[in-house]
């Protein structure tokens, strides 16, 4: 499982918090300008330089909507896929990744925001929302209520192990930001 990379996650006092992470196999990209059309098999995009090694790969939105997770593509050239299932919605400018890779044998452990001055205290527990393991989509969240009790800045991380055992961390600064009141 390729890792997204260090993360700095901002976090604002007594609001509810998700963080979207989406992991792709060897040659994976983000898209930030996908074009899709309710009812089409046709996806366009600008700035995704699709290739013919794409052909067969899934290709997942960010939120999931739009294109149904498990979704292939055949190159038709570098700014245009069809799609192997017709796009649910239209919209333009969906985030997505090209060539989503299957994390369904992952398994995701917890997720903590600890406080920097003493690593032992957590300050949360993220909620990890696996539901789209099988495109390599993960969502880390908190309540407004787990925000609210918050007091710091911290650090973060989440420990995720993979089918041969390997393991990957995930980690980074939390800035925790306070609620100004008038």
């Amino acid at each position: 499982m390729p890792s997204p990379g260090r993360k700095n996650l901002t976090v604002r006092e007594g609001r509810d918090f998700t963080q979207t992470f989406a992991f792709g196999e060897e040659g994976a990209r983000k898209i930030t300008d996908l074009v899709i059309t309710n009812g089409s098999t046709t996806a366009t995009s600008a700035s995704a330089v699709f290739t013919s090694a794409d052909t067969g790969k899934k290709l997942v939105t960010v939120d999931g909507t739009g294109i149904t997770d498990g979704t292939t593509m055949t190159y038709v050239s570098a700014t245009q896929v069809t799609l192997s299932a017709a796009a649910t919605a239209s919209a333009t400018n969906v985030n997505a990744i090209v060539r989503g890779i299957n994390c369904s044998a992952y398994t995701a452990h917890a997720a903590e925001w600890r406080n920097s001055e003493d690593a032992a205290t957590t300050v949360a527990a993220f909620d990890v929302d696996d539901s789209r393991a099988a495109v390599g989509v993960f969502v880390l969240s908190l309540t407004a209520a787990q925000t609210a009790a918050a007091t710091r800045s911290g650090v973060w991380d989440w420990k995720v192990t993979g089918p041969n055992g390997d393991t990957n961390w995930i980690e980074g600064k939390v800035v925790f930001k306070k609620t100004v009141t008038e």
